[in-house]
């Protein structure tokens, strides 16, 4: 049986029981952990995509990696012995007219909120005219279509620095959608100057995706009649109850 409304039962003891009257909720509704990976070894991961050629393997593109060394300087990963990288490759730097991104694909169908955090390093080369190299956070509940942005665009020069503390980006307007990709996508449109590695693209870890799950919750009223009783007269004790919680309660 499923309730979503309120309903009302009636019982005709001989007997008086406990006054009965409040709100009770299944669980606590506290956030959980969705999807979560410091792209670790047997942690989760999600799928490379490249917006140019779909689907197309690209290795040296975007990946889980060591280590960056651009320029002078070497990024390490923020925990643990990975981090993912996108955008270019581990030494040279990123290319132009690139166009690449990360796909976590989650299930908010059951949550009411839901907040994505992690860590990352961004080197972008810069224009003084208009952003031309940048990182976001792009969502889409149509496979790939009709993208959001939640976070961004960035770009930055953060050097051997993982950026503190946490980024977070909402995600409360997709609760509900069964699967929603979540894209950590890297655009290069030119380079200024002609030359290649102005730039390492982006790196993330320790990423986190939490939500707050639906619940029921439970209303309870009692009341009795006739009031008062004779010995001896029957009494009737009706007893309602409602759910005002954000999910269906099932038997």
């Amino acid at each position: 049986m499923s309730l979503k409304r309120s309903q009302i039962i009636a019982l005709t003891i001989l007997f008086s029981i406990t006054p009965l009257q409040g709100i009770v909720r299944s669980s606590l509704s506290a956030p959980v952990t969705i999807w979560q990976s410091g792209f670790e070894d047997g942690d989760l991961q999600g799928q490379r995509y490249d917006h140019h050629a779909p689907l197309a393997k690209s290795p040296d593109s975007w990946h889980r990696t060591k280590q960056v060394e651009y320029a002078n300087y070497r990024i390490d990963p923020y925990a643990g012995d990975y981090f993912l990288h996108i955008g270019g490759d581990d030494y040279e730097g990123y290319g132009d007219n690139s166009s690449v991104g990360y796909w976590i694909t989650v299930d908010l169908s059951n949550y009411s909120s839901a907040t994505l955090d992690f860590k990352y390093n961004l080197e972008t080369e810069k224009s003084v005219t208009a952003l031309c190299d940048f990182f976001s956070v792009r969502v889409s509940i149509e496979g790939g279509k009709d993208w959001s942005t939640v976070l961004g665009p960035l770009d930055g020069d953060w050097y051997e620095q993982w950026y503190s503390p946490s980024v977070q980006a909402n995600l409360d307007q997709f609760c509900g959608a069964s699967t929603v990709i979540v894209e950590l996508y890297f655009q290069s449109n030119y380079y200024l100057s002609g030359l290649r590695g102005l730039g390492h693209g982006v790196a993330i870890d320790e990423f986190t995706i939490t939500g707050e799950p639906l619940l029921p919750a439970w209303r309870f009223a009692k009341a009795d009649k006739p009031d008062p009783v004779q010995a001896g007269e029957n009494i009737t004790y009706t007893i309602s109850y409602e759910n005002i919680g954000n999910a269906v309660a099932t038997n």
